[in-house]
């Protein structure tokens, strides 16, 4: 089975032309705006391109500073991955978490509901030093928000964590049980 060398990807909307980059979700046609790998499913789709995504350097040093933002773009959730791509407008067109990667990560979230305002998702990680954070700053931690416009978050919350226990505490047990074949 082929794995996907990054964990993270956050690329510009010029790269998004390229046939093959490890960067980038390549253009695909079909249903879904990119090519799944083997066996992988669409757990969660968001209603509509109403979410926005932010992504910002926890305690920003010296010169680096982080700050992407994007102001549409659809979320999915696999059941390998999370991918946010982007609608219209951005820094970046697509960016992807791969679930397995998790615990390196040192990923956490939670569903915040403000007083007022629409609810979002707010997740938290670390790029760790062997640079499987493709475009991220090695060493730092990363606070990130997506706001969800047209309702949705309770569902994709649960999802997210429903994904998120079988990758870091099931990851040696298959999606599907053996076929049976008379012999």
């Amino acid at each position: 089975m082929l794995r996907p060398a990054y964990i993270f990807a956050a690329i510009s909307l010029n790269d998004l032309s390229a046939t093959m980059s490890v960067n980038a979700l390549p253009p695909h046609q079909g249903i879904s705006p990119f090519e799944l790998a083997p066996g992988e499913i669409i757990r969660y789709l968001s209603a509509s391109t109403r979410q926005s995504l932010a992504i910002n350097l926890r305690n920003p040093l010296n010169d680096i500073n982080v700050r992407i933002k994007v102001g549409d773009g659809s979320l999915y959730v696999t059941n390998r991955r999370f991918v946010f791509v982007t609608a219209s407008q951005g820094d970046v067109s697509s960016f992807v978490v791969d679930f397995s990667r998790a615990r390196s990560l040192r990923f956490s979230h939670s569903l915040e509901s403000p007083w007022f305002g629409p609810n979002y998702w707010q997740f938290r990680f670390f790029s760790p030093p062997d640079g499987s954070c493709s475009g991220f700053p090695k060493g730092e931690w990363f606070d990130g928000k997506a706001v969800f416009k047209d309702g949705g978050v309770v569902e994709f919350v649960s999802v997210v964590d429903d994904v998120l226990n079988d990758a870091v505490n099931n990851s040696q047990i298959d999606e599907e049980l053996p076929r049976y074949s008379e012999q």
